[in-house]
């Protein structure tokens, strides 16, 4: 099986955004914003993900692992639905990163 990419992620969400990420706002689904970059640092996009869950990394209030969905298209181009991700965001450096699955 081939080993997954590990996308950097540049900028992202406050604490607080990321928390509220897997709800609904007024019915609508929520989207938190990542900036990332190849794996090889020679680009950077923005994607907007859709987060069903957000969980503690280490207990310090600051690290945390989320899964989702991004829609649109993925680094390769080469979907334009709901790509399913898996990931990992330190809220104070705004740093981390997303695996499309």
């Amino acid at each position: 099986m081939a080993q997954k990419k590990l996308y950097p992620i540049t900028a992202g969400p406050t604490k607080e955004d990321l928390l509220a990420g897997p709800f609904t706002k007024d019915g609508d689904a929520r989207t938190v914003n990542f900036t990332m970059t190849s794996p090889s640092q020679t680009g950077s996009w923005s994607v907007d993900a859709l987060l069903a869950e957000v969980t503690p990394e280490d207990g310090s209030g600051q690290s945390w692992c989320f899964a989702g969905f991004i829609k649109g298209f993925r680094p390769d181009r080469t979907a334009e639905k709901l790509v399913k991700i898996r990931g990992y965001y330190d809220s104070r450096s705004k740093k981390g990163w997303i695996v499309y699955l």
